[in-house]
């Protein structure tokens, strides 16, 4: 099979491997598209740690190939996603049931300089444990499929968030996980919903999606606020990781505010917290991140699949497996909102 090896940062490498082969627990899955995450970039330009060689991608949707004589979840030829990350089950925070914060976490495609990675789906073939493997409809596309993995943290963050029927939210950041934000808060029929972004043309697609829209390169996002909402936001969710937009956000939340950050920001990052703002409004900065359980994919299937939360407006590239260095750049340049990966497109 063929597979786009990172080496070193900037350093990928198209491969001729071996297929495959399942051991008696494992999944092997023919890779039908594969999305690209902006982490994987990161990983890409060496701003994020990465235990290497590695294949990335971890948002697959594909068809099952092969299967291990013990695997009862799934047969060959089911249409499928992979639960990206996969926790231990046995550490403190697996038994407390928060498996992601488990403390031997490996994960798919992705990894880090404390989490054991797995080769992942920028290849024609991925072979993966079988409790990662999640069927999908048969009505689902596989392109649709690689939605799943970061809706389902996009699920998570609701969750965090509690937001309620009678209030406003704001999502701070105009690209797909900020996208995916606001169509879930949509879902809930909030009062008011701000989306703040600084690209004109994912601004216009997300007031198709009723979205009142603010570019903070051109307008004031208190100011615009302000003429909807008397007391400020209920909720923000900052998709970016940005320091300058995090402490931006708090000064635009009333009392009771929550800012969820789902985002990470750079190695080092410090952002300047008011505390007066804090303390006299009493909020709430916490953060979010990844999914909680398989029921956030069980839902985040459920939804793409029922069509409530449109995920095929946001596909804006789909590249060759030779290519996927170019898809990299393009997310990089902002010239992509979500680039996927076809590995057998040939």
């Amino acid at each position: 099979m063929k597979a786009a090896v990172l080496n070193a940062p900037k350093q990928l490498e198209l491969k001729n491997l071996p297929d495959p082969q399942p051991s008696r627990d494992e999944v092997v899955i023919k890779v039908m598209a594969c999305g690209v995450c902006p982490t994987d970039v990161r990983k890409f330009y060496g701003r994020s740690s990465c235990k290497l060689p590695i294949t990335l991608g971890h948002e697959i949707g594909g068809v099952v190939s092969m299967v291990g004589d013990k695997v009862q979840n799934v047969k060959v030829n089911d249409r499928v996603t992979t639960v990206a990350d996969i926790p231990c089950g046995y550490c403190f925070y697996c038994l407390q049931n928060e498996p992601n914060y488990c403390l031997n976490l490996k994960s798919i495609g992705y990894g880090t300089d404390k989490i054991e990675p797995l080769d992942g789906g920028y290849a024609q073939f991925v072979k993966v444990p079988a409790t990662s493997v999640l069927k999908v409809p048969e009505t689902m596309s596989f392109e649709d499929a690689t939605y799943v993995e970061p809706l389902s943290c996009a699920v998570r963050t609701m969750e965090i968030a509690n937001a309620q029927i009678d209030e406003c939210a704001g999502v701070v950041g105009d690209g797909r996980m900020g996208l995916l934000h606001f169509q879930l808060l949509r879902l809930l029929g909030l009062k008011q919903l701000f989306m703040v972004g600084i690209m004109d043309d994912r601004l216009a697609l997300a007031k198709k999606m009723g979205a009142i829209t603010i570019n903070a390169l051109k307008d004031s996002a208190a100011d615009v606020i302000s003429k909807h909402v008397e007391n400020g936001l209920d909720v923000i969710i900052d998709t970016t990781g940005d320091p300058t937009a995090i402490g931006n956000s708090q000064t635009l939340l009333g009392a009771g505010g929550r800012l969820i950050l789902f985002a990470s920001s750079p190695s080092g990052s410090r952002v300047p917290i008011d505390p007066n703002l804090v303390h006299y409004k009493e909020l709430t900065i916490t953060g979010a991140y990844s999914n909680g359980s398989k029921m956030d994919w069980v839902k985040a299937i459920d939804l793409i699949a029922s069509g409530k939360v449109d995920v095929r407006s946001l596909t804006s590239n789909r590249l060759s497996l030779d290519k996927v260095a170019e898809g990299f750049k393009l997310i990089e340049e902002r010239k992509g909102l979500r680039v996927l990966i076809i590995p057998n497109s040939n």
